[in-house]
């Protein structure tokens, strides 16, 4: 199997996160667990007290991200987005 993402990996995006959720009340994620891809929001991931969602299936489409897609597609913060056959696993 081949990951198509992986969140740990893009550091621009969770530097773009955490900068948004600490300057503004507008945007962003709460910091409640922990401010988003901090060491210590990963330590409690791996702890089990956040959960982690893992989607797994077959990319069956690609579509550029500018262009408007159909709700089920999951858009990944990159340059495309990914139509995929999935089943959720925890």
């Amino acid at each position: 199997m081949k990951i198509a993402y992986r969140l740990r990996d893009n550091a621009k995006h969770i530097a773009q996160v955490q900068k948004t959720s600490l300057t503004t009340d507008d945007f962003g994620i709460e910091p409640t667990d922990g401010l988003f891809g901090s060491a210590e929001w990963w330590n409690r991931i791996a702890s089990g007290e956040l959960t982690l969602h893992t989607l797994r299936g077959t990319i069956t489409d690609r579509f550029m991200a500018h262009y408007t897609l159909p709700p089920d597609v999951v858009r990944p913060p990159a340059a495309s987005a990914l139509r995929m056959a999935c089943s959720r696993r925890s």
